[in-house]
């Protein structure tokens, strides 16, 4: 990454896709969270992309700076 870099983060529901057994109850096709905003059955995504159009993105433990940081270290700016 260089230059002008942007980051969001984003969350999608937590998929069990392909195990025997689910922590929870099965949802149907397109199912939503049972609770509003953001809980523990959302996963975050960070995502970072520079103006030079170089796209970097990672799960995250959570969304504070302390849990963000480490990741964003991780990609050093190009030379």
């Amino acid at each position: 990454m260089s230059g002008i870099v942007e980051a969001d983060e984003t969350y999608f529901l937590e998929s069990f896709k392909g195990q025997r057994r689910l922590p929870r109850s099965a949802r149907k096709r397109g199912g939503k969270a049972i609770k509003k905003g953001t809980s523990k059955e959302q996963v975050p995504v960070l995502v970072v992309r520079d103006r030079y159009g170089e796209t970097a993105d990672c799960i995250l433990r959570g969304t504070s700076t302390r849990q963000i940081e480490p990741v964003l270290s991780t990609h050093p700016p190009a030379k």
